[in-house]
């Protein structure tokens, strides 16, 4: 956002603002051997003459540290929902893995405990 107000912020040409709004002079010459008509997009650059510069100092900075904390934010997104992805597909697979109740296994032929009473035997 920083830069796009540096860019996009207009008004009054260059010469005027410089003179109007900084009082001081406009250089054309000094331009014309700055090269790039004393403009750049980054860092931004947009100078009366060699001393004195439309953007503020504190502009080219904060977007530096913006980029960086915007990376920062999205690399650690990133990480958080491919976390949750790998971990996800693990409590999937644990959930699909089935593991029978100990009444159930077939191996030591247990009998539950709700078993019903056998009719042959006489009641006490």
């Amino acid at each position: 956002m920083v830069w796009a107000f540096g860019v996009f912020a207009g008004g009054l040409d260059v010469r005027e603002t410089c003179e109007l709004t900084h009082h001081t002079t406009y250089d054309q010459a000094w331009r014309d051997s700055a090269g790039a008509d004393g403009t750049s997009y980054f860092p931004l650059a947009n100078a009366c003459n060699e001393h004195v510069s439309l953007v503020p100092s504190w502009v080219n900075p904060t977007i530096v540290v913006l980029a960086v904390l915007t990376v920062s934010a999205l690399t650690a997104a990133l990480f958080r929902v491919t976390r949750a992805v790998v971990r996800g597909t693990t409590r999937a697979r644990r959930a699909r893995t089935i593991t029978p109740p100990p009444e159930l296994v077939l191996g030591d032929r247990a009998t539950t405990t709700t078993s019903t009473a056998d009719s042959s035997e006489a009641p006490d």
